[in-house]
């Protein structure tokens, strides 16, 4: 009987053998895959930022198997390390970690992590690093909603992130990619943000409850979708529902993502321009005129409960102009005076309320200037900076000192405050660049002493959710994975500008660890130096004034003729075609310039370097992560031949149209056209790979077989330039259909000279540019049907031109004088 009763049961049984059999399994995996555990320890409780550096080391040493004889990681305060700087140092069988603050000791585990991922033992990792821009952040225009825009969302990448911005996942995906690139702070740029972010007592009903985007086709040419930044009534009417999400979500919402920054070491800024009133459809009198109380009102009480709603809001930045009147034209009001009355009159309300609350101010140096600021702003209590777009929207065009920032560092230097530079990429947007060579340079020449920090980014383009990849998967589903190269190539040289090349090899043998990483950060370096030497040659500052991946500005494709006449960058010796060509007919010393051969060649030189390294390194499956980065590579390459070729025709045309012995340039046209042509073919054959056609929102439709047709018609020009070099217009016009304004100043600022045909109710039309002597330069020809409007900017070329216009059955013939200024 006793023995009965001590019998266990069969479940009891049963959980005893699971038991001992885990516990063997456990064993033998134990020493099958066994790891070193390492101690980190702090002298106080560890931050949120130490616990996810801690937390990644450890998951590396897992990973790694890694043994050493440090036991041990001790984190140690140091004030005498620099603010985020640290000291890495083995010492027996600890290593010591010292550093002033949470950002210094999460950047050292960090360091640890990547050295060891390196093949470095934990016993021989040793650092010494202090960051070289104390602010290293990036641009995010935050696309909230259909009646919350950001600056332009009429391209397709704005339409896919309205859903992406409002998904947590993806916040704490990319902010956890920022900090790993030692990135500290996230500007999110909005034109009105309040009502998609705040619930105001003194307004109800103005907040937006959900998210909505539009359902009207995707249209960049000016004004389709209202002007930059606004809302249009077309938007209005198309609206669909795509998150139900009430405004008190949507505060919560916010309020997660920005703790969530600060636990990455990010501070978020929220910037602005004025004065747009999107989303408010003129309730509460609230319109977008600079002298109505309503108005100001309204802003200042948002900008108050904006403060106080988001305690982890670093800080604000606001933009005067875009939409606000020159000073003097309306009575008593100036457009500092509007801000500060808004902004600066609201957060001092709000530090009624949180005397301790401290924010920061980012001032944008547009439209506005520094005595006007410091009239309204000189006092303010917290940190003030500027901000301004260091190469305006061109960051990949020269990494030498730039000629844009040189205009207002001397203004900067006098103020005795520091400025933000804006790196504005609105250069490349589809294929992955990287060459740390080119930002290592870049940065260097920026001025360390009147720096605040840096922010990169777009203003026609989001870098979130991907949008046009026909293969989607982990390693590309997002901008920062997609583009991790070179987010990771900016972001490191920000904190760190001596990390060598192995450095960046060593990174890409972790990407490809069957790929020669010698030979791939080569092809990847030549193809990168593509777009820089194009933007020498046809350097345009604004964002839709040139995308060299799509060879367009919003008005127009950039014709052959167009690059006969190019606006070379300024104080980069290149000439363009005509400019060289003059010169050379007139036997000038060309020793001291770049000419449009050399920049021809360059562009080749670097094509066939990327193309030959691409084919030594092709792995023949077209849907790995190497094949469409090296097919990346091909696609630059290839752009680089179109290009080359391209600038070659029209240094030949250029001959032939300048000098008399006319007939020997013209076969050496028809062969470097004829190679435009073919080298565009396999750039397209390339790049429809991998992408779909995407609506780009400065600059249209980047569609490779479209514009192929465009290419296409550039040999058609060529031929006729060649057959008959001197056309004349025909006038047929009688009732003056057609209008042209010609607009040398804008609100009595001096502006680039420029060219705008308006055609209200019948887009389609066609024009011709010639010279006064009647040689063909130009043409456009716009295929839309509704209103429509091209500009054309030749501020640097003083002449007279005749436009034939065509529009329906009307010829109009219209002489423009540009050598009077």
């Amino acid at each position: 009987m006793l023995a009965n009763t001590l019998r266990p049961s069969p479940a009891l049984v049963g959980l005893i053998l699971s038991t001992i059999c885990l516990f063997m399994l456990t064993q033998v995996k134990a020493k099958q895959v066994s790891h070193q555990v390492v101690a980190i320890s702090t002298e106080s409780p560890p931050s949120p930022m130490i616990e996810f550096a801690q937390e990644l080391l450890h998951r590396q040493l897992r990973q790694l198997h890694h043994h050493s004889n440090i036991h041990s990681i001790m984190l140690t305060q140091d004030s005498a390390v620099a603010k985020q700087g640290f000291i890495i140092q083995p010492q027996g069988q600890q290593l010591t970690v010292r550093a002033s603050d949470d950002h210094g000791f999460m950047y050292a585990l960090l360091e640890i992590k990547e050295q060891i991922s390196f093949g470095t033992s934990l016993a021989n990792v040793t650092a010494n690093q202090q960051p070289h821009f104390r602010k290293r952040g990036l641009k995010f225009n935050i696309p909230l909603d259909a009646r919350n825009p950001s600056y332009d969302d009429t391209g397709s990448s704005a339409q896919q992130n309205i859903e992406a911005v409002w998904d947590f996942d993806f916040w704490r995906h990319y902010l956890d990619k920022m900090a790993l690139n030692r990135y500290n702070q996230l500007t999110l740029w909005n034109p009105q943000p309040f009502t998609s972010m705040l619930a105001l007592d003194k307004y109800p009903g103005l907040a937006l409850d959900d998210v909505y985007k539009s359902t009207a086709p995707l249209d960049s040419r000016i004004g389709a979708w209202g002007e930059a930044g606004g809302v249009s009534p077309l938007v209005l009417k198309s609206l669909q529902k795509v998150i139900t999400f009430p405004i008190q979500d949507k505060i919560k919402f916010w309020r997660k993502v920005m703790a969530y920054a600060k636990s990455r070491g990010i501070d978020i800024y929220l910037i602005t321009w004025s004065i747009y009133t999107n989303g408010i459809g003129g309730q509460y009198g609230i319109d977008e005129s600079i002298d109505n109380p309503k108005t100001v009102a309204f802003f200042r009480e948002a900008v108050k409960e904006l403060i106080i709603t988001y305690p982890d809001l670093k800080g604000i930045g606001i933009t005067a102009g875009e939409r606000m009147p020159a000073d003097g034209e309306v009575e008593n009001w100036s457009r500092e005076k509007w801000l500060w009355q808004t902004y600066g009159l609201g957060l001092a309300d709000a530090k009624v309320i949180k005397p301790n609350r401290e924010v920061s101010f980012i001032h944008r140096f547009w439209y506005s200037g520094y005595k006007e600021i410091a009239d309204y702003w000189g006092d303010y209590p917290d940190d003030f900076s500027f901000s301004f777009k260091y190469i305006m929207a061109r960051l990949y065009s020269s990494s030498s000192p730039s000629h844009i920032a040189e205009k207002v560092i001397p203004t900067i230097q006098a103020s005795a405050r520091k400025t933000w530079w804006n790196l504005r990429n609105d250069d490349i947007f589809v294929y992955r660049w990287g060459d740390p060579e080119y930002a290592r340079n870049f940065y260097t020449n920026i001025p360390t002493d009147i720096t605040e920090g840096i922010h990169m980014g777009s203003d026609g383009y989001v870098w979130g959710k991907t949008n046009a990849e026909k293969f989607i998967d982990g390693s590309n589903r997002y901008e920062i994975d997609k583009h991790w190269y070179r987010f990771m190539i900016w972001g490191r040289l920000a904190y760190n500008l001596e990390l060598s090349k192995r450095f960046f090899v060593n990174q890409l043998k972790l990407q490809f660890v069957d790929a020669d990483a010698e030979k791939l950060y080569l092809a990847w370096q030549a193809a990168s130096r593509i777009i820089p030497t194009v933007n020498q040659y046809q350097f345009e500052p604004g964002d839709r004034n040139f995308a060299a991946e799509s060879v367009s500005s919003r008005e127009t494709f950039r014709y052959v003729n167009d690059f006969q006449v190019a606006k070379s960058m300024p104080k980069s010796g290149v000439l363009n075609a005509r400019n060289y060509v003059k010169k050379s007919l007139a036997k000038h010393d060309l020793r001291a310039f770049v000419s449009p051969f050399k920049t021809a060649k360059r562009l080749n030189r670097n094509a066939k370097l990327a193309l030959s390294l691409a084919q030594q390194l092709d792995t023949k499956n077209a849907n790995n992560v190497l094949q469409r980065t090296l097919d990346d590579i091909r696609a630059f390459a290839y752009l680089g031949q179109y290009y080359s070729a391209k600038i070659s025709t029209a240094v030949w045309l250029e001959f032939y149209q300048q000098d008399k012995q006319r007939a020997k340039y013209a076969v050496n046209a028809k062969r470097q056209i004829a190679s435009a042509l073919k080298a565009w073919q396999q750039y397209r054959h390339t790049s429809e790979k991998h992408y779909h056609p995407q609506m780009l929102a400065r600059v249209g439709l980047l569609d490779w077989q479209a514009l192929e047709q465009e290419v296409m018609f550039e040999v058609t020009m060529v031929d006729k330039i060649l057959n008959n070099p001197f056309l004349i217009p025909s006038t047929n016009d009688p009732q003056n259909q057609l209008s042209l304004d010609y607009d040398k100043t804008l609100n009595g600022e001096s502006r680039h000279q420029r060219l705008q045909i308006f055609t209200p109710d019948a887009g389609k039309y066609r024009v011709d540019v010639y010279q006064e002597n009647g040689v063909w330069i130009n043409s456009y020809q716009n295929k839309e049907n509704g209103p429509a409007r091209w500009e054309w900017f030749q501020d640097q070329q003083q002449g007279v031109y005749y436009l034939n216009l065509q529009w329906r059955d009307l010829n109009r013939v219209i002489k423009v004088d540009w050598s009077k200024k």
